[in-house]
């Protein structure tokens, strides 16, 4: 039987030393990739310098720079992929990112990222990178749309999210990501069409949308059954979604 790893992503990046600009582009991108296959488990990248890997990680490699573990280990020629196991730790897989030069790290990188469906084996060499037309702003696959109105069901995780039961259902919890220098101070807001529907329920038992942003309660409304409404408050500020 087939079980999802449900913790969160804790994989250290290893590098031989302090990482040049290259190298430095080639891991944030690889991090901004993980990070999404993560996606709700959210992800960390722990920084180490010349380590020898104990857990599952990462190693970021060329010629003439390689952690001390590494030193004998075969130079390429291209930019390349391999998974190998820890030395110390029989179970822990370690990803190497290969290059001759810092500048193949990068190549590497882009190659996993967007070729990872057709990589087999446990090595790959990155042997051309076709072009890659350059993305629109604001076009972030994790970020709300800003070009368009987008509906809620468009950022559930998994069927029936938006659905809650019982006397005292859990709440329904929906997390947005906007990009962040959007800035929407002295304009309209955030509009937000809500449509909904429950159970007839006692005064007490009155539904409430609540407004966070980075967890922190901004503002609350009560969502009243009996008849439409529409809501506008200043202090709802357009950043109340995080």
């Amino acid at each position: 039987m087939y079980y999802k790893d449900q913790q969160p992503l804790d994989l250290p990046f290893i590098f031989a030393n302090n990482p040049d600009e290259n190298t430095l582009e080639a891991a944030a991108t690889l991090s901004s990739w993980l990070g999404a296959q993560a996606n709700w488990r959210k992800a960390t990248f722990p920084v180490q310098f010349n380590q020898t890997p104990t857990k599952h990680s990462v190693v970021f490699a060329t010629n003439t720079n390689k952690p001390d573990f590494l030193l004998d280990y075969p130079d390429v020629s291209k930019p390349t992929i391999e998974i190998i196991s820890s030395p110390t730790q029989r179970y822990a897989k370690v990803l190497l990112i290969l290059g001759k030069n810092t500048k193949q790290l990068k190549e590497a990188v882009v190659g996993l990222a967007f070729g990872h469906k057709v990589m087999t084996g446990r090595t790959a060499s990155i042997n051309e990178i076709n072009h890659l037309p350059l993305r629109d702003a604001y076009d972030a696959p994790r970020w709300v749309r800003s070009d368009r109105a987008v509906r809620f069901d468009e950022f559930t995780e998994y069927p029936n999210q938006l659905q809650t039961q019982g006397l005292k259902g859990q709440p329904v919890n929906l997390d947005l990501r906007f990009a962040p220098d959007l800035f929407t101070w002295r304009k309209e807001g955030i509009p937000i069409n809500l449509h909904y529907r429950n159970a007839p329920a006692e005064d007490a038992l009155l539904s409430r949308l609540n407004m966070l942003i980075n967890g922190k309660f901004v503002n609350g409304f009560e969502l009243k059954s009996h008849d439409d409404q529409t809501v506008e408050n200043e202090s709802f500020v357009p950043c109340v979604f995080r």
